[in-house]
């Protein structure tokens, strides 16, 4: 009796033209597309000097309905076993928010600092309560939720006196997180683009 012998790496390669394999194709560029995009558009929200909330919400409006688009024709092409219902979702969320943010840019900047500022009271009045709680159990830290409670309650009332210059602030946030995300896309693109190489995919 003689064993068979160890497979070889080649054995372990799939067929270029399976639907696993170009599904994996079409993320790779999706991927690699989106992050090009959203790495152009933070920057473009943080270079532009004196940008309006209306040219950042258009820039942020056109990135939400460029990737929305891709997301959804990524899904379209693929095959109807391998389709992600997270995919299409999120694609579809995409567009909603860049038609939000296309008609009612003031409106639904305003709603995000309410919710911001009503979140920060809620957790300053929270921590004030913690903190008489561990006061009265003899905790030595008892202060620091003190000093976050207060913080918290004051930070909730400038956000809701300047809700410009908060509004501002949380753009520029949201810019840096485009860049960030933008370059994890890209490096995770890249990679499959590795691996899709190595099965000899180009």
């Amino acid at each position: 009796y003689s064993p068979a012998p160890f497979p070889s790496s080649d054995s372990h390669h799939l067929p270029p033209h399976s639907p696993l394999v170009r599904g994996a194709h079409n993320l790779k560029n999706t991927l690699i597309t989106e992050g090009v995009l959203a790495i152009l558009a933070g920057a473009v929200m943080l270079v532009w000097p004196g940008m309006s909330l209306t040219i950042f919400a258009a820039v942020l409006g056109a990135w939400f309905a460029v990737t929305g688009v891709l997301r959804l024709v990524a899904w379209a092409r693929t095959r109807r076993e391998f389709r992600s219902r997270f995919t299409l979702v999120r694609g579809l969320l995409a567009l909603v928010a860049a038609a939000l943010l296309f008609i009612l840019p003031a409106v639904l900047a305003t709603l995000i600092v309410a919710a911001i500022a009503a979140v920060t009271l809620f957790l300053g009045i929270g921590a004030l309560v913690i903190s008489l709680v561990a006061k009265q159990l003899g905790a030595t830290s008892w202060w620091l939720f003190l000093a976050s409670g207060i913080i918290g309650i004051i930070a909730s009332f400038i956000l809701l006196a300047n809700p410009t210059g908060a509004i501002t602030g949380i753009l520029w946030i949201i810019a840096a997180f485009l860049i960030a995300q933008g370059v994890a896309a890209i490096a995770l693109g890249w990679k499959l683009r590795g691996a899709l190489h190595r099965q000899g995919v180009s």
